[in-house]
């Protein structure tokens, strides 16, 4: 244990709302790549930074550039993102790999 709280996390939907944008550099990249209208990444991206408390972007028009913090979070983002679709990815490889055997249900 590290001594610290628990802290509510961002849903899911905005954190890969925000890795899309920081690394495509826009809305409609992002949202074509999600399969959402922009404004659906609009507005969940502007719910993580009300949540967070701190811009993550600064906008000129149509241009996007993370800012310092949104540089820092999105490096940790991206790297958690990644990790969660590697990890999933393994998993689903080795339960295809056993379909003989499907998964038991626990109803209790």
């Amino acid at each position: 244990m590290t001594g610290h709280s628990p802290i509510a996390l961002p849903p899911l939907a905005w954190l890969r709302a925000f890795g899309a944008i920081g690394r495509l550099g826009s809305f409609e990249r992002a949202a074509e790549e999600l399969r959402v209208k922009p404004s659906t990444i609009s507005h969940q991206l502007l719910a993580l930074e009300t949540l967070l408390e701190t811009r993550l972007f600064e906008r000129s028009g149509r241009a996007m550039e993370l800012t310092k913090e949104g540089q820092r979070y999105h490096r940790v983002v991206d790297d958690a993102l990644r990790r969660l679709e590697d990890g999933t990815r393994a998993l689903s490889t080795r339960d295809r790999s056993q379909a003989g055997n499907p998964p038991r249900r626990n109803d209790g």
